[in-house]
């Protein structure tokens, strides 16, 4: 008999490909731990970015009242000289005064128009930096900072047999006494590795989120998408 159930729980694991392997994710996982560390430096990039942008909002209303200063100088100038033909020494000094402004004014304007542009792509930064943060936050990986939260390992080669939503089933006894335990979730971004559950070989794959509805199948080492092992047992 125990040979019998060798064979069959080998046989089976050879041709199924709607095993799935639970994974329990808490606050001390690798991967909560590296989504929390690019949470807290997207945020950090975040804030610096929205620093720079009120220096450089400082930096252009400074621009602007220097721009504003050269064109009331050369205003009052011309104002002044409107039709005088003087070639003192004064007058000479007063016309370098206003050409060295207007080139001033000039530079002021090129400056004003880079930082306009430099402060355009710093609102596109943080706004994608606000996105990332998001979407981080909505994954499991975030939430299983607050407490435990349970995905399923699925290998390449088991991903076709299994969609969101689909049923799924834990067993008690081996392959036998099994029953509907929860659901598929969303798949996670991102491959991972994990071992088969019966023959411990390496296996490339994703992680896919649970919604289980008993807490024992978080426990063990294999699960079932779609319908139990043998159907009725």
């Amino acid at each position: 008999i125990g040979l019998l159930c060798f064979l069959v729980v080998n046989v089976f694991y050879l041709f199924d490909n709607s095993w799935i392997r639970p994974v329990i994710l808490t606050p001390s996982h690798e991967r909560v731990i590296d989504t929390n560390s690019k949470i807290a430096a997207e945020m950090q990039n975040q804030e610096s970015v929205r620093n720079t942008q009120v220096e450089l909002k400082l930096e252009l209303d400074a621009l602007d009242a220097t721009i504003a200063e050269y064109e009331r100088f050369a205003a009052d100038f011309a104002a002044i000289s409107n039709g005088s033909r003087r070639t003192s020494f004064e007058a000479v000094m007063a016309r370098r005064e206003v050409e060295l402004s207007r080139l001033e004014a000039q530079r002021a304007k090129a400056r004003k128009a880079a930082l306009a542009g430099r402060l355009g792509t710093l609102s596109y930064s943080e706004k994608e930096f606000g996105n990332v943060i998001s979407q981080l936050k909505q994954s499991p990986y975030y939430r299983a900072t607050k407490g435990r939260v349970t995905v399923a390992f699925v290998p390449y080669e088991n991903l076709d047999n299994m969609a969101k939503g689909d049923s799924v089933y834990g067993c008690k006894w081996g392959l036998t006494r099994c029953s509907k335990v929860g659901r598929v979730g969303e798949a996670l971004q991102g491959e991972v590795s994990d071992t088969h559950p019966h023959s411990g070989s390496s296996l490339r794959g994703i992680l896919v989120e649970l919604n289980l509805d008993d807490e024992w199948a978080a426990k063990e080492s294999a699960l079932f998408v779609g319908s139990r092992p043998f159907w009725l047992l």
